[in-house]
């Protein structure tokens, strides 16, 4: 068995092994000057010490202790020895190369027949035909192991190749994977907590059968709180982060999914910790996303597109680039682009300019239905100040209605118990109000067709209906307003004609016939403001 052949070697035999053939040779020799084949006479030691171990590669890799697989077995002395010997003669260059190779050997023999040569590029001394060397396997995995465990940075240069390559893909590429890293967190937590994060939590969301190995690979990695607190206060490993944002975006898909999964409570233990991993110390990152976004809505136009991929992961950021894009249009610090054909130039008033105002609010719309209170408060902030830039966005919201019911109730709300604060804007013309008045009927025909065809959100359009009837009776007194504005400056001519020529029968004839139509449009009430003019 493995495990006695391993307890025979002792630290000298490797050293007498090694001694015996030359680090320089000749091109006949076994071993020719070549560096790669350094570790080929490595190789052959334990070729030669482990004869006839077999090595199953699935099944081993299933092992429950799979971190102590093959290296429990080998006596400590052997190991600190063989670790010492990489450390002098092999470069950290051929390390990775070395893990690459053996890896997709690995890979290769796990689907190879038997009899067949399995693919791959490890070195093989000059005279030896390659079917038989390497008669041990498990000589591989030893020395990948003591390569990893050695020398954990090493495995963090392959990780990229690894996880883009598709020639390391293959039947058993996650167990390997989880094994390797499982070697590195030996030596180096945070390297193995990298690397967990880079290249095993990805596997998950393609390869759901997956998730249990790495779960449980990551428990072990956070298992004490000295650990975690570590973690969180160097969230970087040689200036590369644990956790990257593509990384943090899986976790946050994997922790609150569209329905709940056994492994969901396993990711939600997790979770905090690792979402703090992603942002200390990281306070830069949000800021430049929101420029990088307002720049891309502002220059090309087909992102406003992409609002239908809005959801519960990226809430919160789809408001922070609504409310930097509000305060940009505010302060006219929108830069505007060099090629007008694909963008929307800023320009105050323009046309482009009223269509970016109508984009925010269609955004605002959809994000004002979301489940969660606080962004949805402030989506319903941003779509009333699109209102009071832009009358067209009531017209938009005529057409968007029906699609956004709960949002639009919402919206109705705030509006009614913010009408002091918005109506001189809201009313600043006659066609502006017309337009809103406008507005309010048809919506309130869609929420009586609604009503009556039995709708299964009734109750919504019946609270919408409510505030756009005290909505519809505030714009009442507007049209009145305009009305008493033309008769006062008629009777305002009329009472300064009269002052001219107060005694003449004209004037007085003049006088009356304005007061009489002014009364006639206007009643009582302005008849006091009439009683108020003489009286002065």
């Amino acid at each position: 068995s493995f495990a006695n052949a391993a307890a025979k070697i002792g630290p000298s035999d490797l050293a007498n092994y090694l001694e015996k053939v030359p680090v320089r040779a000749y091109c006949n020799d076994k071993y020719p000057p070549v560096p790669m084949f350094q570790i080929s006479r490595f190789l052959d030691f334990y070729d030669t010490a482990l004869p006839g171990v077999s090595c199953p590669w699935l099944e081993m890799f299933k092992d429950s202790n799979l971190p102590r697989v093959p290296l429990s077995h080998i006596p400590e002395p052997v190991y600190q020895a063989s670790v010492d010997w990489f450390n002098q003669n092999v470069s950290e260059r051929l390390r990775s190369l070395f893990v690459l190779s053996t890896f997709n050997y690995i890979l290769s023999a796990m689907v190879t027949p038997p009899g067949k040569i399995p693919v791959g590029f490890l070195p093989v001394p000059a005279g030896v035909s390659e079917g038989t060397c390497r008669d041990s396997k498990m000589a591989m995995l030893v020395t990948l192991a003591m390569v990893v465990r050695s020398k954990p940075h090493v495995f963090v240069r392959v990780l990229p190749s690894l996880r883009l390559r598709r020639m390391y893909k293959g039947r058993g590429h996650i167990a390997l994977t989880f094994w390797l890293i499982a070697q590195a967190s030996k030596e180096d937590l945070s390297v193995g907590l990298l690397s967990w994060a880079h290249n095993l939590l990805p596997l998950v969301c393609s390869h759901p059968q997956s998730t249990d190995t790495a779960l449980t690979l990551v428990e072990k990695i956070l298992a004490k709180p000295d650990d975690q607190a570590r973690f969180v206060k160097a969230p970087f490993w040689e200036g590369v982060r644990l956790i990257p944002p593509y990384s943090f975006e899986i976790l946050l898909r994997l922790t609150f999914p569209a329905s709940s999964v056994p492994s969901t409570s396993r990711f939600k233990a997790i979770y905090p910790l690792l979402r703090k991993m992603a942002l200390v110390r990281n306070p830069v990152l949000p800021q430049q996303g929101t420029t990088i976004a307002i720049w891309s809505l502002t220059t090309i136009v087909d992102c406003w597109k992409q609002r239908g991929n809005i959801s519960e992961e990226n809430l919160e950021a789809c408001v922070a680039i609504l409310k930097e894009l509000v305060e940009r249009c505010k302060d006219h610090s929108l830069n505007p682009s060099s090629s007008p054909s694909y963008t929307l130039s800023p320009s105050p008033g323009s046309k482009a300019w009223k269509q970016i105002i109508r984009k925010i609010f269609t955004l605002s719309l959809k994000l004002a239905g979301e489940a969660n209170p606080v962004l949805a408060k402030e989506a319903i902030t941003i779509a009333i100040w699109s209102l009071t830039e832009n009358v067209d966005c009531w017209k938009s919201w005529d057409n968007l209605y029906k699609e956004n019911v709960e949002a639009s109730v919402a919206l109705l709300k705030r509006l009614v118990e913010e009408w002091k604060d918005h109506s001189l804007k809201l009313l600043s013309s006659p066609s502006d109000t017309f337009t809103l008045g406008q507005t309010m009927k048809s919506i309130m025909l869609q929420n009586k067709n609604a009503i009556a065809g039995g709708s299964a959100f009734g109750s919504l359009y019946q609270e919408a209906d409510k505030s756009c009837e005290v909505i519809s009776w505030r714009l009442s007194p507007v049209r009145s307003t305009l009305k008493d504005t033309a008769s006062t400056a008629v009777v305002v001519v009329a009472s300064v004609f009269l002052a001219a020529y107060g005694r003449a029968l004209c004037g007085h004839s003049v006088f009356c016939f304005c007061l009489g139509f002014w009364f006639y449009f206007c009643g009582f009430p302005v008849l006091l403001k009439l009683k108020s003019y003489i009286n002065l």
